[in-house]
């Protein structure tokens, strides 16, 4: 390790012991006075005030140093997007039923819609029985078409897609390196140090500020 990184490793070190002493000392402090209200006077507990803030400005201020020294956002990786079809009309029947204008036993006419499905006569159906019978359904195979036009509508869309995600996929993975150096250069490393020390001082002002919050309150209900 270089001579001046290691003489700055140690002072970053010396000031945060400098730090966490100065905060158990103004716990310890609280504490006292407030065991001293407890037992002499609750005018002793506006001594509590001045830690108090000197509490919230240790957390404002770690606060602050923690967000001033935030990393760059880390670029987010593109995700594979999937083409939609079209929407198609619901699907037809794939028959339909074979009609007859003449009864296929006798050779009658046939008016009545039963007859005309079942192909036979009502004398004749009841000793032949039906002949029913389908056919397949004209709009189904349109309707066949639709979906296969839709569905290469859809591949060639994917395609495109596909393409373009890949794209994306190289631009990621060039800006996530440019982004990891950068974290990773004296710089980004510098900046980690300060935000390690805004979060220090974050959680000390937190934790002080309240413990003398909650020792304050115990004080005035014990008194």
């Amino acid at each position: 390790m270089p001579i001046s990184s290691r003489i700055d490793f140690d002072i970053d070190i010396t000031h945060r012991r400098t730090l966490t002493r100065a905060a158990l000392a103004v716990v310890a402090l609280g504490l006292i006075v407030a065991l001293a209200g407890i037992t002499v006077s609750l005018v002793l507990l506006f001594l509590l005030l001045p830690l108090i803030v000197i509490s919230v400005a240790t957390l404002i201020q770690g606060a602050l140093l923690w967000y001033a020294h935030r990393n760059p956002p880390q670029p987010r990786k593109p995700r594979a997007k999937m083409a939609k079809r079209d929407r198609l009309p619901w699907a037809p029947a794939k028959q339909i039923p074979l009609l007859a204008t003449h009864c296929l036993i006798c050779g009658r006419a046939l008016t009545n819609p039963q007859s005309m499905r079942a192909r036979v006569g009502s004398t004749c159906i009841k000793t032949h029985g039906p002949r029913y019978a389908n056919v397949p359904n004209p709009a189904y195979e349109e309707w066949q078409k639709l979906q296969a036009a839709a569905e290469s509508k859809r591949a060639a869309e994917q395609v495109q897609l596909d393409a373009q995600h890949q794209t994306a996929l190289v631009e990621y993975n060039k800006l996530l390196l440019e982004w990891e150096q950068e974290v990773a250069s004296p710089a980004g490393l510098s900046r980690s140090k300060d935000r390690n020390q805004g979060s220090r001082l974050l959680g000390v002002g937190a934790t002080t500020t309240l413990t003398l919050v909650a020792i304050g309150v115990l004080s005035i209900f014990a008194a």
